[in-house]
Parts: C-alpha cells; sequence; structure tokens
C-alpha cells in the first residue's frame, strides 16, 4: 500500500471511529435517562427490536436479498454473542456493587481489542502502539477518576465484558469482506433472542413518553455499530485500539452539556492526555514514510 493511499484510509478510519465515539456516549446518556424506569435487560432488548426494525424497514427499500446469508455464519453468530455478553456482564455485577471503577476495568477493552488482534489476525504491532494504549488506559483512569490498582473480584465480569466487546472488534475486522447490513442482523438478532428471557423476567409497561427515547437508543446503537464496521474497513484493529478511549471524554462532554457542570482538573487533564495519545498515533501514519502501525495492512 503506497503512502497517499494509507494516508486516506487512515483518515477514514479516524472519521468513522470518531462517530462511533460520539454516538457512544450519547447511548449511555440515553440508557442512564431510562434505567430507572427499566431494568437494564429489558432497555437492551428493546433497543436491539428497533435496531433488528430499522434494517427490516432497509432491507425492504433497498429489496435486500438474503440478508442473513453469509460465508462465515459461525463468526456472524460469535459475533452476535460477544454484544449479548458485554450489558449481561454489566447487568450482573451492577447488582452486585455499582461505581466508576468498576466501569474502568471494562475498559481494558482496547488492551484486549490490540492482544486478540495479533493472536487471531496476527496484525503487526510495536512497542510504540502497546505505549500509546497504556498511556490510554492512565488517561481513561484519570477522566473517570478511578484507582486501577483497586481490583476486587467483581472487576472480574467488567474485564470479561471488555473481552468481549474486544472479540466483537476482532471479528468484525475479520468480517469486513460481508456485506454490512448482514453482519448488523447478526449483531442485533442474537444478543435481542439471548436477552429475551431476562427481559421478560424483569418487564415493565412502557410509558408513552419513553418511547421516543427507547427508539433513539436503537437508531443510535445501530448507527455507532455501523460505524465502527466502516471504520475497520479501512484501518486495522489494532489501529483503531487506542482510539476507542475516547469514549470516555464523548460521556464526559455530553454530560457537561447536559448539566453544565465542568470536569474538574483531573478529568480535563486526562481528556488531554487522550487526545495528545490520538493526535501522536494519527500524526504518525499520516507524516511518516513507514508508519509504526501500517493502517490496513492485514
Amino acid at each position: 500500500m503506497n503512502v497517499i493511499t494509507r494516508r486516506k484510509q487512515s483518515l477514514l478510519g479516524v472519521f468513522w471511529i470518531a462517530i462511533f465515539t460520539a454516538f457512544w456516549g450519547l447511548i449511555e446518556r440515553l440508557g442512564m435517562g431510562i434505567a430507572e424506569t427499566y431494568h437494564f435487560s429489558q432497555i437492551v432488548f428493546m433497543r436491539y427490536v428497533v435496531h433488528l426494525l430499522a434494517l427490516l424497514l432497509i432491507c425492504l427499500l433497498y429489496r435486500v436479498r438474503r440478508p442473513l446469508q453469509s460465508a462465515r455464519p459461525t463468526a456472524q453468530w460469535s459475533r452476535g454473542i460477544c454484544m449479548w455478553f458485554m450489558p449481561m456482564s454489566f447487568i450482573v455485577v451492577v447488582t452486585v456493587q455499582s461505581g466508576a471503577n468498576l466501569w474502568a476495568m471494562f475498559w481494558t477493552m482496547p488492551l484486549f481489542v490490540a492482544l486478540l488482534a495479533r493472536l487471531t489476525l496476527a496484525e503487526r504491532q510495536s512497542i510504540f502502539v502497546w505505549t500509546l494504549l497504556i498511556v490510554g488506559f492512565i488517561a481513561m483512569c484519570l477522566v473517570l477518576g478511578v484507582d486501577p490498582m483497586r481490583v476486587t473480584p467483581s472487576t472480574f465480569l467488567p474485564v470479561l465484558g471488555g473481552l468481549s466487546f474486544a472479540a466483537y472488534v476482532v471479528l468484525s475486522r475479520s468480517l469486513r469482506d460481508e456485506a454490512l447490513v448482514t453482519g448488523l442482523i447478526y449483531t442485533g438478532l442474537v444478543p435481542m433472542l439471548a436477552m429475551l428471557p431476562f427481559a421478560l423476567l424483569y418487564w415493565q409497561a412502557i410509558q408513552p413518553g419513553d418511547v421516543l427515547r427507547i427508539v433513539a437508543i436503537g437508531l443510535v446503537g445501530l448507527a455507532s455499530l455501523y460505524c465502527l464496521d466502516r471504520a475497520l474497513q479501512h484501518v486495522s484493529a489494532t489501529w483503531i485500539a487506542p482510539l476507542l478511549f475516547g469514549a470516555v471524554v464523548s460521556e464526559l462532554l455530553i454530560e457537561f452539556l447536559r448539566s453544565a457542570t465542568l470536569p474538574d482538573a483531573t478529568q480535563i487533564s486526562g481528556s488531554l492526555l487522550l487526545l495528545l495519545v490520538a493526535t501522536i498515533l494519527i500524526g504518525s501514519t499520516l507524516f511518516r514514510k513507514d508508519s509504526h502501525v501500517e493502517a490496513n495492512r492485514q
């Protein structure tokens, strides 16, 4: 791949992952807004019902034939299972303990993305990208105001949740040659079916005033996963991994816009450090002839 092509691919990857991280923060905010009324299992189930209804409409409008047809159905089903296990691990753990420290443990996820990409996709990596990942993790802890060394048994599940989403990202990269609509259908169908028994167990009647918020969660969630898939068509999972921490900054920014409460100095420092990580990663690809991380090598 020549330098100009690599730069173009990298810029497209940055564009799509930036939208993904922005949508991530918005979904979290929308979900927390109705979490006091509905159990998380019901929220996740309703999200994927909307997700699938939107995809059904798209398939009808564009006359998509055999949208479930895949050359790698096992990988598609596995990706859907990952998307179920991630929220399920969170649901289980919040019944035991709450707090930012638990959420921080989920954000071991970008580290797992790089590790799994190396083990399963044989993506080329370097000390450079691992340094950025470690610095990004430290910056994330500053943003969330947590101590990563304060590990308890209940932090095990958020780590597994992070590993599950990391597997989803790596599987998405490996499935980049399949139709996006096919992958997104499996991504919605599997967690919806798997979450159905838990949603029925805790089901609450949906209030008319919450319908638009639920629809928004489903549509924004679908759009975010579409953006992630598009990013992974252009750049490697390893290259994306440090940029995934940007979702934490997105959550912080959306909370500021909602409440007009300024972040504290530690949170601002962590956010700036994450911005520096992203700038260094992008700059190393755009302005060096031989990038530390080839954007689309694998």
